[in-house]
């Protein structure tokens, strides 16, 4: 006969009823019988609603299933055994993986622990293009990463490339400089997941002036007969990169250059009148830089012709 669970309370047992132990016929809750009753079930506890004809072989729905005990044990195989024509919402443990395969409208993603644990090098000079390798757990074919600056700005990396599930290569996708460091990694996998390591990069150093700022000597014009040598610069990286050297403000006296390796030369052109040249010069690692401001002070032809006091020479 028919049973209303509005009378029942405690717990039901399903062995007291003959049969297969499904509830069939009248005897399926149906309506408001499954609505109003509360019952538990090896664990199952809360309002559980049977909707229809509850007996053997009928599905089992539930609006909100409240489960007690310590663990729930799904269903685990590797990335292969990944159902053939799965459905959006299942979800399953990756035994190859290590973590739980989920699908959705974008397809299967692995929700499993990720993380960042190293980066190497430690340090570079900054430079677009320098190749990193990033070590850790839970990485996945098709992940991408993003180099952070200080300032929480993120930069997607120039190539990625997936070794395994513990490692990656990526590469800086522009010059870095110092200002910005110290730099972080983010891996995101295909399915959003992500992690991140915190200030693990270090950007280089700026170049160091060998050479005093100031004046670097004075000379003749060409009008004298006398050459003016050469005058070295010197700057130095603490990552040890060569210096680039060059004008990046004001100008040399004309018919004098400065070469990318930091070597004054030449002979100014003749000038009518004894002239100061004020320049600013930039040692550069190719991404960082220092400026320092020189001057050279040019001896008119004329004016030395005329009697006036001699001037030093580029020996």
């Amino acid at each position: 006969m028919p049973i209303n669970l509005s009378t029942l309370s405690g717990t039901v047992n399903y062995s007291a009823y003959a049969g297969s132990r499904g509830f069939t016929g009248s005897s399926g809750f149906t309506g408001s019988a499954g609505a109003n009753g509360t019952i538990g079930v090896d664990g199952y506890t809360g309002s559980i609603g049977f909707t229809g004809s509850a007996g053997a072989g009928s599905s089992f729905d539930s609006a909100n299933l409240v489960l007690t005990g310590s663990f729930v044990q799904v269903p685990a195989g590797n990335t292969a055994q990944r159902p053939v024509s799965p459905a959006v919402g299942m979800i399953r443990y990756n035994t190859e993986l290590g973590g739980f395969d989920f699908y959705s409208s974008i397809g299967w993603f692995n929700i499993g622990s990720l993380e960042v644990t190293g980066v190497a090098p430690a340090s570079f000079t900054g430079a677009s293009g320098t190749s990193f390798t990033i070590t850790g757990t839970g990485f996945q074919a098709g992940s991408s990463v993003k180099f952070i600056a200080n300032d929480n700005s993120e930069y997607t990396a120039g190539s990625v490339t997936f070794i395994n599930s513990n490692t990656l290569t990526a590469t800086t996708p522009q010059n870095f400089t110092v200002a910005q460091e110290p730099l972080g990694v983010k891996v995101i996998n295909p399915g959003g997941i992500f992690a991140t390591l915190d200030d693990v990069i270090d950007c280089g150093g700026t170049p160091t002036w060998n050479t005093a700022a100031g004046s670097l000597g004075t000379f003749y014009d060409s009008g004298s007969g006398a050459p003016m040598g050469n005058i070295a610069l010197s700057a130095t990286d603490p990552e040890g990169s060569s210096i680039i050297y060059t004008v990046v403000s004001g100008s040399l006296p004309g018919n004098v250059s400065l070469s990318s390796g930091g070597v004054i030369s030449g002979t100014s052109t003749v000038i009518t009148d004894n002239t100061t040249y004020n320049f600013t010069i930039s040692a550069s690692d190719g991404v960082n830089s220092t400026n320092r401001a020189f001057s050279i002070s040019i001896v008119a032809t004329n004016y030395f012709g005329s009697g006036a006091d001699g001037a030093g020479v580029f020996t």
